[in-house]
């Protein structure tokens, strides 16, 4: 799965400090973003969200939570 890491951490911090909620960190953010509209991250791969298999799916939820450890 291609994508690209800095690219996508300057997106989502840049859309979070600019629309999320003060009081709600980054990580709670992120993870409710997953949960609730993950073809929301669409914009950052070559397939959608729906054209993915179960393990693809996960597989793309532990990449973007893999920016929350390099911050």
């Amino acid at each position: 799965m291609k994508y690209d890491k800095k690219y996508i951490d300057e997106v989502l911090g840049e859309n979070f400090n600019n629309y999320a909620d003060p009081d709600t960190c980054l990580d709670e953010w992120l993870r409710n973003e997953l949960e609730n509209c993950p073809e929301s991250f669409d914009v950052f791969f070559y397939s959608a969200w729906d054209e993915l298999s179960r393990a693809e799916k996960r597989e793309r939820q532990d990449l973007i939570l893999s920016i929350l450890e390099a911050r």
